[in-house]
């Protein structure tokens, strides 16, 4: 079953490609690591040099509404606003609340 996560995270994380707005550059998600625990569930990838940490537990997913009961959908979804933030240079928390961005 983590072989299967493992191979469905670097799906997911190899299919983000940003283009912003003022670069011809394609940005990528590079080096992402996984802690294999399926009930504090942490991902840490790096986009343009910026490292991303993605955490999901039953804690955190209690505390808003809006998280998907899956943590690999969640995360799927919120790289999607994270890929839009990067495009239009502006972005809000409340719409990535498993993922901390350390800038």
């Amino acid at each position: 079953m983590k072989d299967n996560i493992q191979e469905k995270l670097g799906e997911i994380l190899d299919s983000v490609e940003i283009y912003p707005e003022y670069s011809s550059d394609i940005i990528r998600v590079k080096n992402f690591t996984w802690n294999k625990d399926l009930v504090d569930f942490i991902v840490e990838y790096y986009i343009n040099g910026t490292k991303c940490i993605f955490r999901y537990n039953d804690q955190i997913a209690k505390e808003y509404d809006s998280i998907k009961d899956n943590p690999l959908e969640q995360l799927e979804w919120e790289l999607t606003y994270i890929k839009r933030m990067y495009e239009r240079g502006s972005g809000a928390k409340e719409y990535h609340p498993c993922t901390t961005i350390e800038h």
